[in-house]
């Protein structure tokens, strides 16, 4: 897999408890079954502390297949994690991420990567020299 620079935007803020999405196209639900949604709530529930606000600024097509949703649902475990001063080991966020699906892992890291398993085993890889500046 290789990552590219396409992406979703998101702004995540503490709350003192609870969580609330929105987001800027009103076609993409903010309920559970939205990725963002069950990472925020998975992790909150996690560290068992705080809540937080998140919004969802769209700039991928919806359902076009280049990873957005899993893409997004990764940096909100690492948003979430930096935000309450990584609570988390990254063995834990790779078992949160493995449990929203199996392509949200590899966005954990910034590097291509083999991914093996039903996709959730994530080596990464050196940059490719040819993509190197792209």
């Amino acid at each position: 897999m290789q990552p590219v620079s396409l992406f979703d935007e998101l702004r995540i803020d503490k709350a003192e408890d609870g969580f609330e999405l929105s987001c800027s196209d009103a076609r993409l639900s903010v309920g559970e079954e939205n990725l963002v949604h069950r990472a925020a709530t998975a992790f909150l529930k996690k560290v068992e502390r705080g809540g937080a606000k998140i919004h969802l600024q769209k700039n991928l097509p919806l359902a076009a297949g280049l990873g957005a949703g899993s893409s997004n649902a990764a940096w909100t475990l690492r948003g979430l994690n930096e935000l309450y001063e990584n609570p988390l080991a990254a063995n834990q966020m790779q078992e949160l991420a493995a449990g929203l699906g199996s392509d949200v892992p590899f966005y954990l890291q910034d590097n291509p990567a083999l991914a093996t398993g039903r996709g959730e085993v994530i080596e990464p890889q050196k940059p490719f020299a040819a993509l190197q500046g792209r």
